[in-house]
């Protein structure tokens, strides 16, 4: 899939607050054509202009929902994989 691929499939109407929806449109837009990134929490706040916390809720969530694989790296940023 192209980026803009998977945009369009992180902008499909999910369950959940917009701020989940928000940071998986942030980690497609970095995602590769295999759906995946590595991207540190900072810069999704950047992005999406949401704090900290809530980027790791939402991550989390995401992550149990089945829409997202997180990689914790020991050092760095974190690896995401789009669950398509």
């Amino acid at each position: 899939m192209t980026k803009a691929d998977w945009i369009r499939w992180a902008l499909q109407p999910r369950p959940g607050p917009l701020s989940h929806r928000l940071v998986l449109v942030a980690i497609a837009n970095r995602a590769d054509d295999v759906g995946e990134c590595v991207v540190p929490s900072r810069q999704l706040v950047e992005e999406t202009g949401l704090g900290p916390k809530t980027i790791s809720r939402a991550s989390a969530a995401l992550t149990k929902a089945g829409v997202v694989r997180k990689k914790q790296q020991r050092r760095g940023p974190n690896k995401y994989s789009l669950v398509h």
